[in-house]
């Protein structure tokens, strides 16, 4: 596991939440679109970096 995995798992498991709907995964996030715009934009990165490998 590397570190950019380790840090997306620590988000998801603190500030997110995993759904599966009619066989259809979904990763959510919670905080305000205005205030976490960098935090966002962060995890927009750590998911690129992990899924784009």
């Amino acid at each position: 596991m590397d570190e950019y995995l380790a840090e997306l798992i620590g988000i998801i498991i603190g500030d997110g939440n995993l759904s599966n709907t009619q066989n259809h995964y979904r990763i959510g996030f919670v905080g305000d679109p205005k205030k976490d715009k960098e935090y966002f934009e962060h995890i927009q990165l750590l998911i690129r970096k992990v899924w784009n490998k």
